[in-house]
């Protein structure tokens, strides 16, 4: 069992042991991505290559976040469903407490791919959650949703930022993944307010264009969202609680979001991160974080880096955020 009480996370992980890059649909004819589309030739000329290079970046990022003190908890590999490594898409989890009740109140919310064949992961970790925490409510999303790829939970202002795209399709899966209609029933079933944030091809999940860090900054990919999510953005992530942008927005380049720079996995002010620029590396520990950089190339090349390879099992609801202990609260912008 998780201690529910503990603001420790609990990471889910799922070794690469059948990792691969896939090849185009067989329905549409395209990629799941298009990071995808460069990187399947060079996959299929040495398939045991790069299983083998991912166990080894995989178990570097996991060294690095046991040094850390994170507790990480290991998902079954399952041959045949290579995607499964992407831990941070299947389901979200959020402790939060309910009105009439002092004790903590655990959420699972399990996604529905917009690619079919990956619906059997939401099984195979639905029936992990429940064998280590049967006490679990588990909620089913309505509409396409994928998991904390694309619903982001920012503790600093209590907001999910949450990636969609107009056609949430397998044969539209490298622009987008998520429905719009599957916010609202993200917002009943956790209490926290969803920010809809449409993302621009080829940065399909919002964690791959976006991250909120600790102290309330946020690093971001302009271009990787399209310009009315970008307006969002500054209106509901700095506008509405008095934030200058100037200080608490760190803005990536294209060759840096190209490294998956903006998708990271926080533990505390230290960023994990895949091995992006010296510059941005210099902007974000001015910002007073610790940076710590390394090679995911193998999982980039399909589309993921640091957070897609975790899931968060113990996500603390901050109630309000954790803005007001820096002085700033949730303001009306009328």
């Amino acid at each position: 069992m998780i201690d529910n009480t503990s603001k420790d996370p609990v990471l889910l992980m799922c070794s690469p042991d059948f990792y691969e890059i896939s090849g185009p649909d067989p329905e549409t004819g395209k990629y799941a991505n298009k990071f995808a589309e460069v990187s399947h030739k060079e996959f299929k000329k040495d398939p045991q290559a790069f299983v083998d290079r991912a166990k080894k970046q995989w178990g570097a990022y996991k060294s690095t976040l046991t040094t850390l003190g994170v507790s990480v908890m290991e998902l079954e590999p399952k041959k045949g469903q290579g995607d499964l490594v992407f831990t941070a898409d299947p389901t979200l989890s959020l402790v939060t407490q309910d009105a009439l009740n002092a004790d903590p109140r655990v959420i699972t919310m399990t996604s529905r791919f917009s690619n079919t064949e990956r619906q059997v992961e939401v099984e195979h970790n639905v029936r992990f959650v429940e064998g280590f925490d049967p006490a679990r409510g588990i909620a089913s999303a309505h509409f396409n949703t994928e998991g904390t790829g694309d619903n982001y939970y920012d503790p600093f202002r209590d907001v999910y930022w949450s990636g969609y795209t107009d056609n949430p399709s397998r044969a539209n899966a490298s622009a987008g993944r998520s429905d719009i209609r599957a916010h609202k029933g993200l917002e009943a079933v956790t209490g926290v307010p969803v920010v809809s944030m449409a993302v621009e091809e080829p940065f399909f999940h919002i964690d791959t264009c976006m991250t909120p860090l600790t102290n309330g900054h946020v690093i971001a990919y302009k271009d990787g969202m399209k310009p009315e999510a970008f307006e969002t953005l500054m209106r509901e992530g700095f506008e509405r609680y008095d934030m200058n942008p100037d200080e608490y927005l760190i803005l990536v380049d294209m060759e840096d979001a190209k490294q998956y720079a903006c998708n990271l996995r926080c533990v505390g002010n230290t960023l994990i991160m895949p091995q992006v620029s010296e510059g941005l590396q210099d902007c974000l520990k001015s910002k007073g974080y610790e940076v710590v950089c390394l090679d995911m190339s193998v999982f980039i090349n399909d589309g993921g880096a640091m957070h897609c390879l975790t899931n968060n099992l113990n996500e603390q609801r901050v109630k309000g955020g954790t803005c007001v202990q820096k002085g700033y609260e949730r303001k009306l912008i009328i």
